[in-house]
């Protein structure tokens, strides 16, 4: 039987997944400049391919000068390609969060990988162009997944699973996606619910809570049930805006806001109103930044510090697992 992990690196001919595997030992160590390659007829009957099959697959390497051809002697490492772990980001949308975790995941690697970004907008067929076209290209795939439906989930896996299992790493709420060498899962609703009962003792002190959340803003629905839920075990009321524009803020609400242009509206209108956040009223942001605390505004954000480093420790030691993300709330002046 072939061992498939050699034989099936990715790609569109066999010839290129070949190549492309014996490249990725190269590249890992298994193979060390001036070192000769097994035989062609040896690799053939290792992995039980066709000769011709290895020699063109030779071929491919010899062309773009990784190896060498040396009469009567064999095929040779010539160079060593790129050293660096080689990574795909593929994001399905990059807000504040996502430009969060990217930060962090450069810093993660910092001299050990090398990181691109691609944005696939939600569209799973953007989606599996850039996997199909740079299946070769990356030793590792690191894709955020954010569908809400059965059947888009569905047709993901299956984009997904073009992607050898050891090399792709997802972040998702869904825990039934399949097999990978790394899985990111969060569950917004549960630890959202879970939060504000942790801060009930200061919720309390208000008698109604509004999200405002613009069409689009990533996790919206998640967090609207998860306050949804609270409110009603609380006995507080429960409302929903899309937006803060030309609105006045109302004593006894906190409004948690999920995008910045809301927020600053928010905070306009609050600074008119002369009413004072974390007194008449609350202010609870998604995702933390610098201004954000320069602000005193508390907010409820993921650790991307510590997904980035799960994920690049999974990538530089070749370490799979699972990481279960959770939301913590940064209490400030604003509740």
């Amino acid at each position: 039987m072939r061992n498939e992990k050699s034989a099936y690196f990715g790609g569109k001919t066999l010839v290129k997944r070949i190549a492309g595997s014996i490249a990725m030992d190269i590249s890992k160590g298994v193979y060390k400049v001036n070192q000769r390659l097994p035989s062609i007829n040896d690799y053939s009957s290792t992995y039980a391919v066709a000769r011709d099959t290895v020699e063109k697959a030779y071929g491919e390497l010899k062309k773009v000068g990784i190896i060498t051809a040396m009469q009567g002697r064999g095929y040779y490492v010539l160079e060593k390609p790129e050293t660096r772990v080689r990574v795909l980001l593929l994001f399905n949308n990059f807000g504040d969060n996502k430009k969060q975790l990217y930060d962090a995941l450069v810093t993660a690697f910092r001299h050990q990988g090398k990181i691109d970004l691609q944005i696939y907008q939600d569209n799973l067929s953007i989606l599996e162009e850039l996997v199909d076209t740079r299946l070769n290209t990356y030793d590792y795939f690191i894709v955020a997944s954010n569908f809400a439906t059965e059947q888009a989930r569905e047709n993901f896996n299956r984009v997904i699973g073009k992607v050898p299992p050891e090399r792709c790493i997802v972040l998702t709420k869904d825990p039934n996606t399949p097999p990978v060498h790394g899985l990111v899962v969060h569950d917004i609703e549960t630890d959202m619910f879970n939060i504000l009962n942790t801060s009930k003792h200061l919720l309390s002190a208000y008698k109604q809570i509004s999200v405002v959340c613009p069409n689009g803003c990533e996790n919206a629905e998640e967090i609207k049930r998860a306050v949804k839920r609270f409110c009603k075990s609380a006995g507080m009321e429960f409302d929903i805006l899309f937006t803060f524009e030309n609105l006045r803020p109302v004593a006894g609400t906190v409004y948690i806001m999920m995008c910045e242009t809301e927020l600053s509206e928010l905070l306009k209108a609050v600074k008119l109103s002369r009413l004072t956040a974390g007194n008449e009223i609350g202010i609870i942001s998604a995702g933390d930044t610098i201004f954000k605390e320069l602000l005193g505004i508390t907010v409820v954000a993921i650790d991307q510090q510590r997904i980035a480093r799960s994920i690049a420790t999974q990538a530089l030691t070749h370490k799979s697992g699972k990481v279960e993300v959770t939301l913590k709330m940064i209490i400030r002046d604003s509740v």
